[in-house]
């Protein structure tokens, strides 16, 4: 029972998503809607144009509270940008609920980096000066200082409700079992 009440980690990658029955909505921005749009990685060009975009033609682009909303009742997958939503979900979800949400990169997003001018004498200086800040953790400081953690929860445990697909693998054992003893048991009588 325990087993079938922990939630499943199955979904560790946007093929896992894509393949998986989750309906799929994103935060709506104009930087989300272009970049699912102009995307040219198949799988996030297969994720838009099978989970984003609805057969009407419509897009599941929605605002950042009703797709926490949705997250929170399950089997929704939303794409949003981590700090903000970690603020709403403070706000709305209990303990157990907390525990329960699971994270995974939609896309890449390298750090930026500054631009100096080609070949300046400056740039030595510059890139010495930058691993320096990330070296102290001056760079890991001020980011923990703009954006906000992820919540922390208690350890208690919501209890997710299962369908006949989660656990048909466990009832086809029990039924191969079940099979097996009688005819086990026939043999034994004859």
């Amino acid at each position: 029972v325990a087993m079938i009440q922990s939630p499943s980690t199955k979904i560790q990658t946007t093929k896992d998503l894509l393949e998986s029955r989750m309906k799929v909505g994103s935060d709506d921005t104009s930087y989300n809607r272009y970049y699912f749009r102009h995307s040219t990685e198949p799988l996030l060009k297969a994720l838009y144009e099978q989970k984003l975009k609805n057969k009407d033609g419509s897009e599941n682009f929605i605002p950042l509270k009703r797709g926490v909303e949705l997250v929170q009742q399950g089997l929704y997958a939303f794409q949003v940008e981590l700090g903000i939503a970690y603020l709403l979900i403070n706000d709305l979800y209990h303990e157990g609920e907390k525990c329960d949400l699971k994270m995974m990169d939609s896309y890449r997003v390298i750090d930026p980096y500054y631009a100096v001018q080609k070949n300046t004498s400056f740039r030595e200086s510059v890139r010495i000066a930058l691993f320096r800040l990330r070296e102290f953790g001056i760079q890991e400081r001020e980011h923990s200082l703009l954006y906000t953690k992820k919540p922390r929860c208690s350890g208690a445990t919501s209890f997710v409700p299962i369908s006949i697909v989660d656990i048909w693998p466990a009832l086809a054992i029990f039924g191969w079992g079940c099979l097996l003893a009688v005819v086990t048991l026939g043999t034994e009588l004859w």
